[in-house]
């Protein structure tokens, strides 16, 4: 089917806490979801570039409660699409996850 290739996404987790990476990789194509061991990453997040490099993550997702430093670094990373919770609107009926969950739908159906 024409179009299909737009609706496969490579979804990535990270936070960074206590000068660990902890990250998660999902394949809207393949359905497999990765879960990374946490790894030591310092403020120059070497690895967490290296790995939206190495997976070409259309999406990345991170808390809003990340420290500054990492928010910009990913920021910074020119991934297409980068969610935080404070991305979502805490003021809409309904658990934060659903909005997410729609959110990316809506980014998957229509392209980033």
């Amino acid at each position: 089917m024409e179009g299909d290739s737009e609706l496969h996404k490579t979804i990535v987790s990270m936070i960074w806490q206590k000068g660990m990476l902890g990250a998660c990789v999902y394949n809207t194509d393949t359905l497999k979801l990765q879960l990374l061991q946490d790894i030591p990453e310092g403020e120059g997040f070497l690895s967490a570039s290296q790995l939206l490099m190495q997976t070409q993550a259309d999406i990345v997702i991170t808390g809003a409660k990340q420290d500054s430093r990492f928010v910009q670094a990913l920021t910074d990373m020119d991934t297409a699409v980068l969610y935080t919770d404070c991305t979502l609107n805490h003021q809409q009926k309904g658990q934060p996850h659903d909005t997410l969950l729609r959110n990316l739908k809506k980014t998957a159906l229509h392209g980033v």
